[in-house]
């Protein structure tokens, strides 16, 4: 009777065959569910610490950031970025299985990683509603989100009007600057203020962003001494619905309805969704 080799098991196959029958099941755990916690992965996806296995370890190295970055700069190479910026927030309530984490992440049995370092609050800021996490938010026309910012719900929208822009970053493929200056910002009046008008100004970016009523009534109050308003085009505005609607998608890019996740970078024990 022939015997089978030592740590071969029945039925597994090697070589470029096992090689890529394994990437064909990585496919299809990959875009695999969130929003729940991993022990509630449905069970197509496998046993959920196979799913975790796979998702950890390219938190930490930044494969996931690489993997997003490449995909940007195909779809700029093909045309399918327009260069015109919506921002906006929106605000995510803290699951429970949020709880938990250590106030020093480096106490944690295992530590959170990633290619951004993490907060001491772990974006988990105390308001009326209870845990919250903010994400503010840069999309583009064609709804593909270029940057995103996350901080504690407690925190302003205005004062984050700076890093959003800022994080967009988008290489080229081949030679070349990557594009990191759209066109064209808008906004709505939360971040209708002098300083990020500046801001804009400085970087040579247009800007939509109506202006407050209380600024309004001051400038009509000083007549002329007031010098000119903010030019304000109400047709171009309209356009901004593209940040809402990708906040508002049943199924969208990055769940956004609840944060799972104990730290900032997802994966260590839960996703952020």
């Amino acid at each position: 009777m022939r015997r089978r080799r030592r740590g071969c098991r029945k039925g597994r196959r090697r070589g470029a065959a096992g090689l890529a029958s394994a990437a064909v099941d990585r496919r299809h755990t990959v875009p695999g569910p969130a929003g729940v916690p991993w022990r509630d992965a449905p069970v197509a996806y496998g046993p959920w610490g196979r799913v975790h296995d796979l998702f950890r370890p390219w938190q930490p190295n930044g494969t996931w950031q690489r993997i997003l970055t490449r995909l940007q700069s195909l779809a700029d190479a093909a045309g399918a970025i327009t260069w015109d910026l919506n921002v906006d927030s929106t605000v995510c309530p803290a699951h429970r299985h949020a709880a938990g984490a250590r106030k020093w992440g480096d106490q944690q049995k295992e530590p959170p990683g990633g290619v951004c370092t993490e907060p001491v609050d772990h974006v988990l800021g105390c308001s009326h509603g209870g845990f919250t996490t903010t994400l503010h938010l840069a999309v583009e026309q064609g709804r593909k989100r270029l940057s995103i910012v996350i901080t504690a719900g407690q925190r302003g929208d205005s004062p984050q009007f700076e890093p959003v822009p800022a994080k967009v970053r988008v290489p080229r493929i081949g030679t070349g600057r990557p594009q990191a200056r759209p066109d064209r910002v808008r906004a709505d009046k939360t971040y209708a203020s002098h300083k990020n008008r500046a801001y804009l100004r400085r970087r040579g970016i247009r800007c939509t962003i109506p202006d407050k009523a209380a600024p309004a009534r001051n400038r009509q109050k000083l007549g002329s001494r007031s010098g000119r308003p903010p030019h304000f085009d109400l047709v171009d505005y309209r356009r901004r619905h593209a940040v809402e609607c990708w906040i508002n998608r049943p199924v969208p890019p990055t769940p956004c309805l609840s944060k799972w996740s104990r730290t900032r970078s997802p994966g260590g024990h839960g996703r952020q969704g």
